[in-house]
């Protein structure tokens, strides 16, 4: 991707001043003396001139290399009236050096979430712990100062230079409580991201600061010079600002910036316990840790919650068709267990004769009263159920040979050839086939 011009930003990577004698410092002056002397000092204050073309033409050609985990590029000079091209790589150390940052590779790049608000309160923060981004406009002026100041030189966006990110207050609370930390890291990993993506003008000072150093006879222009907007007396007044008309009460100096001797607590604490100002507990008994790059989290202070146990996966058993008469294995099991047991159970005749009840829909009690009534064709049943007996064919259906009328199986029968109909249509070559009982009887006879 082609890094272009009108991808730079005046307000990214400027610094600030230490100028005591302007009109509108005096309400910052508390803090002035402590960036003087801090890790920081270069990187927040030096205005490095950076120009346009040597800019664009690093991050144009940035890409970085796993192999020795630097972001490798190209600067152009003149050499005998030709352009020539060189390599240039950037490491972590090279910042480090340029800045005089004062770091070591083995420092953490990330501080406890809850150290960093902790200390957040400690300066008088007036928000909510949990918030999901923490504004400098809720600090007092000295601390809205620092943190202004480090936002706009360390960070690594082109906006949103009112909210404090992960990594900016790790940078600010490690400065102020004295604790070690990875600066030179935390921008090179900025700028490898840079070099994969985007590729704006980012850290143009730091930058123009590592080809000047490795590059003596490098050209310059100064119509190609790139114009920040540095801070000014314009923006102390702005500074003093606040969106609610009334600042947050003032903090006195503590830790670090009160003391050139201080030594940070120990573990994640952010004040000691002999400490006489005042007490961040309450604002922090809500504190939820969040998701975040930088920060890092409390393994102890997580809420981790119980761990369901796994269900046992459960394997279905295959269901297989079966005719209407054919019984289940359940079923044939049962009856092979009957056998085996001499368990008790109907005879075959009992089956019999319960069968033909049902079918004919009478019983040996009431056959008599329907004799008597003159309902029944007794003759009519007794051939029919001849012809059943001498019959050696299984697709006579029992139902076609009960009587047609004045007995309950005709009832029970009409109801069956209505639902054994299709519905499909209704035509003629799709109805079910009813043969007639009398044809039936004297084919049996036959």
């Amino acid at each position: 991707m082609q890094a272009k011009s009108s991808n730079f930003y005046w307000k990214h990577n400027i610094c600030c001043t230490l100028d005591k004698t302007l009109s509108k410092m005096e309400p910052f002056e508390e803090i002035l003396d402590f960036i003087d002397q801090c890790q920081l000092k270069k990187a927040l204050t030096d205005k490095h001139k950076a120009y346009r073309s040597h800019i664009e033409r690093f991050w144009t050609g940035a890409k970085y290399e796993e192999a020795d985990k630097a972001i490798h590029s190209f600067a152009r000079i003149k050499e005998n009236d030709e352009d020539k091209d060189i390599e240039v790589i950037i490491t972590p150390a090279d910042i480090r050096r340029m800045l005089d940052l004062k770091d070591n590779g083995n420092d953490p790049v990330g501080l406890s979430e809850r150290l960093c608000k902790g200390l957040w309160f400690r300066m008088g923060f007036m928000g909510f712990v949990n918030e999901s981004h923490y504004n400098k406009q809720n600090l007092s002026q000295p601390y809205k100062f620092l943190v202004h100041s480090v936002i706009h030189a360390m960070g690594h966006r082109k906006g949103g230079y009112d909210v404090e990110v992960d990594y900016i207050m790790c940078m600010v609370t490690s400065l102020i409580l004295n604790r070690p930390y990875n600066y030179s890291q935390v921008i090179f990993e900025h700028m490898k991201a840079n070099a994969a993506g985007e590729k704006f003008l980012q850290y143009s000072r730091f930058i123009q600061m590592n080809l000047d150093d490795k590059i003596k006879n490098l050209e310059k222009n100064e119509k190609d010079e790139l114009v920040p907007d540095h801070m000014t007396n314009v923006t102390h007044e702005r500074l003093q600002v606040y969106k609610k008309k009334k600042p947050p009460p003032k903090r006195r100096k503590f830790a670090f910036i009160e003391k050139p001797d201080y030594v940070a607590p120990s573990d994640n604490k952010w004040r000691h316990d002999d400490s006489d100002l005042g007490n961040e507990d309450k604002q922090m008994e809500l504190f939820e840790s969040k998701r975040s790059k930088w920060f890092i989290k409390d393994e102890e202070k997580k809420n981790k919650g119980k761990r369901g146990t796994p269900k046992k996966a459960t394997t279905k058993k295959p269901v297989q068709r079966q005719l209407i008469d054919e019984p289940s294995e359940d079923e044939a099991q049962n009856v092979e267990e009957n056998v085996e047991t001499g368990a008790a159970g109907p005879s075959t005749a009992e089956v019999t004769h319960e069968i033909e009840d049902i079918v004919f829909g009478v019983t040996t009690e009431n056959v008599g009263d329907n004799v008597q009534a003159g309902d029944v064709n007794v003759e009519g049943i007794a051939e029919n159920v001849e012809g059943v007996e001498s019959s050696g064919s299984s697709d006579i259906d029992v139902t076609q040979i009960a009587p047609a009328t004045s007995y309950p199986m005709a009832k029970w029968r009409k109801k069956k050839e209505k639902t054994s109909k299709k519905r499909k249509n209704n035509d003629d070559e799709d109805a079910t086939y009813e043969p007639q009982i009398q044809k039936l009887v004297k084919c049996q006879r036959d």
